[in-house]
C-alpha cells in the first residue's frame, strides 16, 4: 500500500506474511505502539501483569524468558555483508512484556493501543465436526477457468490494512455434515480506538482479500463440500458496509504467481488494479465493472498514483535476468518497458527499488534504478537470506552513501 507511511522501503523477506495461513499468528504490524496479530490461541494471561517471574521452560513460550534481541553480522566479509538488528521476542502469538517474559496479548476487541490478537471464532472455518474447535475451511484459492477440488483452508483466510485499519476475512463454518453454513465475514479492527467491527457477512467461502480507499475487493470459492468443484467469484463491498457486489464471475485475486490462480491486487485511491488470468484489470469505485488494463497480465505490482508498475511475466521457471519491468498509465496506452532483471520491487518518488537475491539466494541486497529506467545500482546490503516471491517493497529510505 502506498498510502502507508512506513519508515523503511524493506522488511526482511524471510519474516513477511507467510504463504500458509494456518494457527496461531497472520500478520503482525506496528500500530498506536504496539502490534496487532491474527490468530486462534485463546489464551487468558495478558500484558505486564501476566506471567511476570520467568526462566523456566523454552525461551520463547508462555511464560518463560523472551529471546533477547541484539546486533549480528551477517556475511561477514562477502558481498552482502551487513549488521542486522534483532529485537526482543517471542514465539508467535506472544509479546515481551517489561519483565523481558513473553505474555499472551490481550484481544483487539477489548484494547485501546498496545498489544493484541485478532481472535478467529471458535470453531471458524471448521472441517466437518460438532464444534470446530478452530479447524480448517474448505477450498481452493479461485480465480482460474477451470474448477479445483475443495481442500480445507484456515479460519482467517485474507489480509489487508490501510493507515487506519487492519482488516481480515474469515472463511466461515460448516455443519456436522460438511455443509458450510455461508457465514464468512469481512472485519476490521481500527489502530485508534480498538474497535473490532464486522463490516459485512453471508460470503459463500471468502479466500481472499484487497482493499482500496473506498471498497473490499473479496474473492470466494463458493464453499462447496470438502472435494467438490469450487465456483470462484471477485466480488467488493464498501468499506462503511453494505450488500457485496459480483465484480466478476469465475475469478480471484491473491492466487500463486504463475499458477494459473488470481494474482497480485493493488489499491491505488479509490481504484483497484489486479491480475487475474494472465490479464491486468482496473476498476473505478463507480465503475459497474472492470476494465482491461493490460492483455497479457502484469506482476509484482506497484504504483506512483500515476502509473502502474509490474514485471511482464510470472517468472515461474523464467529466467529473471530476461524479464522486464514495465510501466503503463492506470489510465491505459502503450506500456513502456524499463529495465531488467525483474526483481521484486517497489516504487518511491523518483525510483524504484528492487531486492536482489546473490550468491545463490543466500545474500540479499537492495538496488536502485530510476523510474524511467536504466540500470540497477546496489545501494544497501541486507545481509543473509533470499528474497521470498511474496515479499513487497514499501514506504520510504534513505540509503547510506
Amino acid at each position: 500500500m502506498n498510502r502507508t507511511r512506513l519508515s523503511l522501503i524493506f522488511r526482511r523477506l524471510r519474516t513477511l506474511l507467510s504463504a500458509t495461513i494456518a494457527a496461531v499468528v497472520l500478520l503482525r504490524v506496528a500500530a498506536c505502539g504496539g502490534s496487532v496479530q491474527v490468530g486462534s490461541d485463546h489464551s487468558t494471561a495478558t500484558g505486564d501483569a501476566a506471567g511476570t517471574t520467568g526462566g523456566g521452560g523454552v525461551p520463547g513460550s508462555l511464560g518463560a524468558n523472551c529471546i533477547l534481541g541484539g546486533i549480528v553480522v551477517e556475511r561477514q566479509g562477502a558481498t552482502g555483508e551487513a549488521q542486522v538488528k534483532t529485537l526482543d521476542r517471542c514465539n508467535e502469538g506472544l509479546s515481551c512484556n517489561s519483565a523481558k517474559i513473553c505474555v499472551s496479548m490481550q484481544s483487539c476487541g477489548s484494547t485501546v493501543g498496545g498489544d493484541c490478537v485478532v481472535y478467529s471464532a471458535s470453531g471458524a472455518g471448521g472441517s466437518s465436526g460438532t464444534d470446530g474447535g478452530g479447524g480448517t475451511g474448505g477450498t481452493a484459492i479461485g480465480g482460474n477457468t477451470n474448477a479445483m477440488a475443495a481442500v480445507p483452508e484456515p479460519a482467517i483466510t485474507g489480509l489487508a490494512a490501510d493507515d487506519a485499519n487492519l482488516y481480515w476475512i474469515t472463511y466461515g463454518t460448516r455443519d456436522n455434515l460438511g455443509n458450510h453454513k455461508n457465514d464468512g465475514a469481512f472485519w476490521s479492527f481500527s489502530f485508534k480506538d480498538g474497535t473490532t467491527t464486522a463490516i459485512a457477512s453471508d460470503f459463500h467461502g471468502p479466500v481472499a482479500l484487497g482493499v482500496t480507499s473506498t471498497h473490499a475487493y473479496v474473492a470466494i470459492d463458493g464453499a462447496p463440500l470438502i472435494g467438490s468443484l469450487t465456483h470462484p467469484e471477485l466480488l467488493r463491498v464498501a468499506l462503511s458496509g453494505g450488500t457485496p457486489e459480483l465484480v466478476k464471475d469465475n475469478a480471484g485475486i491473491g492466487g500463486p504467481i504463475g499458477a494459473g490462480f488470481g494474482g497480485p491486487f493493488i489499491g491505488v485511491g479509490s481504484q483497484a488494479a489486479w491480475t487475474d488470468q494472465a490479464v491486468t484489470y482496473v476498476m473505478s469505485a463507480s465503475a459497474t465493472a472492470p476494465s482491461v488494463l493490460l492483455a497479457q497480465g502484469g506482476w509484482y505490482l506497484a504504483t506512483d498514483g500515476l502509473n502502474l508498475y509490474y514485471d511482464e511475466c510470472p517468472c515461474w521457471g523464467v529466467d529473471i535476468k530476461t524479464a522486464k519491468i514495465s510501466r503503463i498509465t492506470l489510465s491505459g496506452g502503450t506500456p513502456e518497458p524499463l529495465l531488467s532483471p525483474a526483481y521484486m520491487f517497489g516504487v518511491h518518488g523518483d525510483s524504484l527499488y528492487g531486492v536482489e537475491g546473490i550468491d545463490n539466494e543466500t545474500g540479499i541486497v537492495l538496488d536502485r534504478a530510476p523510474v524511467t529506467g536504466g540500470n540497477w545500482q546496489r545501494v544497501r546490503a541486507l545481509g543473509a537470506g533470499g528474497p521470498a516471491w511474496r515479499s513487497a517493497v514499501r514506504g520510504r529510505i534513505s540509503p547510506r552513501k
